[in-house]
C-alpha cells in the first residue's frame, strides 16, 4: 500500500487522504493532484512536490526505531 504527501510552495507538507494499492496508481493520483490542485484558501500556495510512500516500509522503519529506542532505554537503566 502506498500513500501521498503534498508539499506545498510554503514548505507545509500535508498528508492526502486515501491508500493506494501500488505505486503506478498511487503516480497517476499524485499527477492528478498536482494537475488539479487549487489554492482554496486564496493563500497564493501551489503544489511543489508530491511524494509516494510505502506505507509497509514505513511501518518497518517505524517499529524498527522504537526497537531501538526501547534497547537504548533497557541499556542506560542498567547501566545506572
Amino acid at each position: 500500500m502506498f500513500r501521498l504527501q503534498a508539499t506545498l510552495s510554503d514548505g507545509f507538507s500535508v498528508n492526502l487522504d486515501g491508500r493506494f494499492p501500488s505505486q503506478s496508481v498511487a503516480s497517476r493520483e499524485a499527477d492528478s493532484y498536482i494537475r488539479h490542485y487549487s489554492d482554496p484558501c486564496g493563500l497564493g500556495v501551489r503544489v511543489s512536490s508530491v511524494s509516494i510512500i510505502d506505507v509497509e516500509l514505513e511501518e518497518q522503519e517505524r517499529r524498527k526505531a522504537l526497537a531501538d529506542q526501547r534497547r537504548e532505554v533497557a541499556a542506560m537503566r542498567r547501566q545506572k
